[in-house]
Formats: C-alpha cells, structure tokens, sequence
C-alpha cells in the first residue's frame, strides 16, 4: 500500500505538470522623466508667451527596449517642435538619454503652473506616463507719462527748475500674477527708459556783470607781436554778452554709466515694475569771452559774464518704456513697448510760460536712435557782445 501511495502521488503530480499552460511574464512599463528648461529646478518652468523654451525627456530605471511616446497639450495653451505642432512624437531609448524638444508658448496662462505638458505612452490617446507644469508668460500694460515738476525760475546765475522740470515714469505688468523673478529667464530682462533729444531746438540767454579773470599783457609797449593789455590804460568792455545755439539733431540725450538708458535699468518684479527719470534742462551764468581791444584788434584780458539777465529754452524729447534681455553670452537686445513725448518752452520774460509740457502715454511710433545723428540742416551757434551799454576796466 505504502508503494502504491508513493507511485500515485508521483504520478498524479507529473500529470498536473505536464498539463499546465505556459504563459510569459510581461516586460515592466518603464518610467519617464521629464524636465524644462534642461534643469529638474520648477522655478525655470516657464515659456514667454509667442516664445520658445527647450524640454528633455528620457527613461529611467533599466527598461529593455525604447519607449514611443507623444507629446500633447491638454489645456491648449503650449505647442511643440520647431514648427509648433498640437502633438509631438518622440522615440526614448533604453540607454535613458535624454531626448530633447521645443515648446511653444502658444496660449497666454491665466494663473501660474496652468500649462502641462503630457507625455502619453504611443500615441496621443495613450496612457500617461508623466506631465510638467509651466507658466506662460507675458509683458503686459506697457505704460509711459511723462509729468511736469518744478517751474523754471530765473536767478542771477541761472535759468532752471529749483529742482526738475519733467518726471518721466514708465510700468509695466508680469503675468501671470504670481510669477516669482527668480527664475534664469526672468532675471535675464530689465525695464528701461530711453530717451532722445529731438531736433529744432534752442537755446538762448544774455548775460551780463562782467569781470576780469586774466589779463594779457605785452611784453613791452612797442611790442606789436604780443596781444595784450597796457598797464595803467582803460579798456571800454560790452556789458552784456549773448549765447544763442540751434540744434536740428536727433541726441541719444545720455552718456552716463547707464548709456544708452536714463538711469539704470530695473529689474523685473513679480506682478508690476516701475522705473523713474527726472530730467531738468537748464542755462547757466559764467559764461567767457575774450575781449579784443577794439584798435589794435589784439586779445586784452579774459572776460567772465556771471550774471543771467534772460534766457529761453526750446526743446522737444521722445521717450520709450525699453524692455533689455541679456542672454549668457552677455549680449544684450532691446524692445521699444510704449512712447512719450514732451517739452519744454520757457522764457523768462514770461511768468507763466515756465513749465515743461508733459506727454502721454501712447503706442511706439520710432525708434530711439543710440547714437547722435544730424538731419540735413547743420546746427548754429551764433554768440557776441550785446547792447551798447559799456563798462570800464584799468588794466593793473
């Protein structure tokens, strides 16, 4: 019985082997990876709206075979490739390198992290193997106004503003709102205001108080070669002194550290930026002129007009709200978004003809220009002694 046991058992349990189907064990689904802006850092997930920001994609762990996958959009707002297609195909190799891509901001965000990029598995109605949020981001209400200050006022040795005559103010919008500037992409932009003096305009004043500040002598009396005055004699000198100067040029108006920009240009801030420029034309006293004794047509002495009897001021300016990219290479481009224009046209003859004349803001409608270019017309400059009123000086 004990052997027949034995003999039943082996052969029941060879029977159930033998009859047991075989049946493969299915390769595992690998994992993917996706990262923007070639970093696994959320704070560069960003594309500017119209722009292009790279994207890599790979495998992870140790899968067996390559894995087909299609990018999609499902919220519309993102396209992908250089041709900014809906979808986008891509073959992950085993070996898990990285597979890079473009994508397109093609939709604006409405909140921050609202665009995702959906990697299906095969096709575009496949499984999802992963997803990456992005923001597509936009400039926004560009704006620039230009705002009279201060009134000019004529002093004894000036005619300006007793501190500017015109701020000029621009802002701009960074949205989606709550976008943090920590980012590469962001921190590469600045907000700027440029500006250019435009052509046709003046500059006059009259001075007048005159004084001596150098004497020039002969070396002796009968020395005709030598200009200059004789100790001891009287020299009946123009007491009033006229600058007049006419310019039809285009200016960048700025040669300061921050060329070609008024002021230094801001960096972005998260929701809306603001940057600022005071500006303050002027003229001065002091003016010098040397005085040629009339008889002998020979330099006399150094003449210094130190007080402003009048003046006027006839100039006109364009600015622009200047958007400035830097990229790695440290190459910088410029974006004109908004434009303002204004003036000034102050005489001190008239009270209440003293304040600069503020502009708008409006659409671009120039280009700045960042260097000085004359138009056709050269510009004047016509100076010289003024009235018949005299004063006299003895030569020491």
């Amino acid at each position: 019985m004990k052997n027949f046991i034995q003999v039943g058992l082996s052969v029941c349990c060879a029977a159930a082997l033998v009859s047991m189907p075989y049946t493969a064990l299915a390769a595992e689904d690998p994992n993917v990876e996706v990262q923007i802006y070639a970093t696994s850092a959320t704070n560069d997930d960003l594309v500017q709206l119209g722009k292009f920001v790279s994207g890599r994609a790979r495998l992870t762990g140790t899968p067996k075979n390559d894995l087909d996958v299609t990018l999609i959009s499902p919220d519309g707002r993102l396209r992908y490739g250089n041709n900014a297609t809906a979808t986008l195909a891509l073959t992950l190799p085993k070996n898990n390198d990285w597979v890079t891509f473009q994508i397109n901001g093609y939709a604006k965000s409405d909140s921050v992290a609202d665009a995702v990029v959906e990697l299906r598995k095969g096709s575009s109605t496949g499984t999802v193997k992963t997803t990456a949020a992005l923001s597509v981001w936009r400039f926004a209400e560009p704006k620039i106004i230009a705002t009279p200050t201060d009134p000019y006022e004529l002093t004894d040795t000036s005619f300006r503003p007793a501190g500017s005559a015109i701020r000029v103010t621009a802002n701009i919008k960074l949205l989606p709102t709550g976008l943090t500037t920590d980012s590469p992409q962001l921190r590469s932009y600045k907000l700027a205001i440029q500006q250019n003096l435009d052509g046709g305009w003046n500059k006059s004043q009259v001075n007048g108080d005159p004084r001596i500040i150098q004497w020039f002598y002969r070396n002796s009396p009968d020395d005709p070669g030598f200009y200059g005055a004789v100790s001891g004699s009287s020299y009946s000198i123009t007491s009033l002194y006229k600058f007049d100067v006419t310019g039809p040029f285009y200016d960048t108006n700025d040669t300061g550290p921050s060329y070609p920009f008024y002021g230094f240009p801001e960096p972005l801030s998260s929701g809306e930026t603001t940057t600022s420029i005071e500006d303050a034309p002027q003229m001065q006293g002091g003016i010098g002129q040397q005085y040629l004794d009339p008889s002998t047509n020979r330099r006399v002495a150094l003449v210094i007009y130190d007080r402003v009897k009048s003046a006027s001021i006839r100039e006109y300016f364009h600015d622009w709200l200047v958007i400035q990219k830097t990229d790695e290479f440290n190459n910088k481009t410029r974006a004109n978004l908004a434009q303002t224009n204004w003036n000034i046209n102050a005489f001190s003859g008239i009270p209440g003809n003293r304040y600069a004349v503020g502009g708008v803001n409006g659409p671009v409608t120039s280009d700045p220009i960042d260097n000085p270019v004359s138009n056709s017309e050269p510009g004047t400059k016509e100076e010289g002694f003024e009235g018949a009123d005299t004063t006299n000086f003895v030569a020491p």
